[in-house]
C-alpha cells in the first residue's frame, strides 16, 4: 500500500476528513520513513485482492483486506466509526 509515497502530493487536509488524527500521524510518520529510503522506485498501484467487513458494533466496521502492490503482497486492518455524515478511518494497521 503505497499511501506513504503519496502523502507529500496530497493536498493540506485531503485525509482529514476521513481519518482520526492517531491515523493521520501513523500515515505521516511511514512517509517520513518512506522518504528516507534510499530506494526510489514508482509505485505499482495497488489492487484489492479480498476484503472483508464485520460490523463490529452499531456504528462501527472493521475491515481485513489483501492488497497486492506489484509483486509485494500486504494485509491491511482497519476500523471505520460513523463520524457524522460520514466514515471515519480510527485505527489502520498495514502488514
Amino acid at each position: 500500500l503505497y499511501v506513504p509515497e503519496a502523502w507529500p502530493r496530497l493536498p493540506d487536509g485531503a485525509l482529514a476528513r476521513w481519518t482520526s488524527d492517531d491515523v493521520r500521524l501513523l500515515l505521516a510518520r511511514r512517509a517520513r520513513l518512506s522518504a528516507r529510503s534510499t530506494r526510489r522506485t514508482v509505485a505499482p498501484r495497488a489492487h484489492v485482492v479480498t476484503m472483508r467487513c464485520c460490523h463490529a458494533l452499531p456504528g462501527a466496521v472493521e475491515v481485513a483486506a489483501v492488497v497486492r502492490c506489484g509483486a509485494r503482497v500486504r494485509a491491511v486492518a482497519l476500523r471505520m466509526d460513523a463520524a457524522r455524515d460520514r466514515w471515519q478511518v480510527t485505527a489502520l494497521e498495514i502488514g
